[in-house]
């Protein structure tokens, strides 16, 4: 029975996974360097805030909106952040005792990355500038800030993608106090509507799928 199991197993691998590995293995890497900037630059609020919308820090307690509710002490054996492609829409928090915690939270390209990468839009941008679209699209304009924690991008590239989106006429920006606020040009959402039968209407971030607010106040 064992056997045939782990024979149905490495089936399904090599069918639904192999063809996609070096995506997922992308985003997974992307992720990590991500987060180490956050950590690294913003300490761990910044960490946090970008790891998915579900997720904030309110020192000195870590909030993460599950499909439970309640509340969990540390084991005293530490966190560890596990992103991945397979984990959506919520992030998933594990715990035994004498063990570190597990926080398992959803890959952006996991979660949408095979219809971005697949689509015409996702070729002909990058999967990162087609979710960038997408997320404007979905939640009519976004700062800076708040488009790199939907995205789950560092705020830098986040920065870098808006710019090069409205370079090429697809963004507006407007700055709003100490702030840059960017939605999507009349152009950017004929593209999206274009884009293999892509609609700005059709489409929902994982979070937003499931009945969740975009972002966190």
């Amino acid at each position: 029975m064992l056997d045939l199991f782990g024979e149905a197993v490495r089936t399904w691998f090599d069918t639904v996974l192999t063809p996609h590995w070096p995506d997922l293995v992308c985003a997974y890497r992307q992720q990590v360097t991500c987060a180490s900037q956050r950590l690294a630059q913003h300490g761990l609020g910044g960490l946090f805030a970008g790891l998915h919308p579900a997720i904030r820090w309110r020192e000195p307690v870590l909030e993460v909106r599950t499909w439970w509710g309640g509340d969990l002490p540390g084991t005293g054996h530490g966190l560890i952040l596990l992103p991945s492609p397979l984990a959506g829409p919520r992030p998933r928090v594990l715990a035994e005792p004498g063990r570190p915690i597990l926080l398992v939270y959803p890959v952006v390209m996991g979660a949408h990355g095979a219809a971005a990468g697949g689509d015409s839009l996702g070729r002909l941008l990058g999967v990162t500038r087609a979710l960038v679209l997408h997320r404007l699209a979905a939640d009519g304009g976004l700062t800076t800030t708040v488009l790199s924690r939907a995205v789950g991008i560092s705020l830098s590239s986040a920065s870098e993608h808006a710019t090069a989106l409205r370079s090429a006429g697809l963004v507006a920006s407007e700055r709003e106090g100490g702030a840059v606020r960017h939605h999507l040009t009349a152009l950017g959402a004929e593209l999206l509507r274009g884009s293999s039968g892509d609609s700005t209407e059709g489409w929902l971030p994982p979070d937003q799928a499931a009945g969740w607010p975009s972002v966190l106040p």
